[in-house]
């Protein structure tokens, strides 16, 4: 027998509870349905202030159900104070960061959302399984049509594996499957050429400066090191600097 433990949202997964106790598989359900309900008034329309009034007034409940000790019980409250992590993190995340991503192929405009993005979510201090749910959530449209089948397959067990286990989608693999599909390889490799043949020219130092650093992201291997950097870097300037 399988319980459903997972979300698109959460990240959790098909569990196989059949050697479970009757205590047990029922105390999973619980957190299931807690943490569903969670799920359910984030993608509700509900205004965000009435969503988090209803779940603490979900975790009051469970809170009060809790005293009877019983294990269920237990569990159910720690399926709605998870939850209610969740939406608090989602909404933080929401008003720092509202943009929402609904796919172009346009690279510059790809490459400024997600080092937005990572830039948030770096200050919320989240891990790096939270940067992906957080980061997919603003997806949209043809986007998020991209993503629900990119998800099926990031997590696709590995063959030969038993018992099958999905694959965990981290912010690195999810970052690489965004930057293959919205920012081709030819592009990639264009702006690394740029970088190789960066000369100060006609700009300012400064202007140099932001452009050698924006430049550098395609061609990490060649600054990887602060001695690198400085030496490429001084090697662009003009003599009379």
């Amino acid at each position: 027998m399988f319980r459903l433990s997972s979300s698109t949202l959460f990240g959790w997964s098909a569990i196989d509870t059949s050697s479970s106790s009757g205590i047990v598989a029922g105390t999973e359900i619980h957190v299931f349905h807690a943490r569903s309900s969670i799920l359910y008034l984030i993608c509700s329309e509900l205004k965000p202030w009435e969503r988090v009034f209803e779940v603490r007034k979900m975790e009051e409940e469970a809170t009060s159900h809790s005293e009877q000790a019983d294990p269920a019980s237990r569990a159910a409250r720690a399926g709605v104070q998870a939850g209610a992590r969740d939406i608090d993190r989602l909404l933080k995340f929401k008003k720092l960061y509202p943009t929402e991503f609904e796919g172009t192929f346009k690279p510059q405009e790809v490459e400024d959302w997600l080092k937005m993005v990572e830039r948030v979510l770096t200050a919320m201090g989240v891990t790096n399984e939270q940067k992906v749910t957080l980061a997919t959530f603003t997806l949209k449209g043809q986007a998020l049509i991209w993503w629900e089948e990119s998800q099926r397959l990031l997590s696709a067990p590995l063959p030969g594996i038993q018992p099958p286990m999905p694959q965990v989608i981290t912010w690195a693999r999810f970052v690489k499957a965004f930057n293959d599909h919205y920012c081709p390889e030819t592009y990639r490799f264009q702006q690394e050429a740029y970088f190789i043949n960066l000369k100060q020219g006609s700009m300012s130092v400064a202007e140099y400066e932001a452009k050698f650093n924006a430049l550098s992201a395609y061609a990490t291997d060649m600054v990887d090191t602060e001695e690198k950097k400085g030496r490429r870097f001084r090697g662009g300037l003009e003599d009379n600097v």
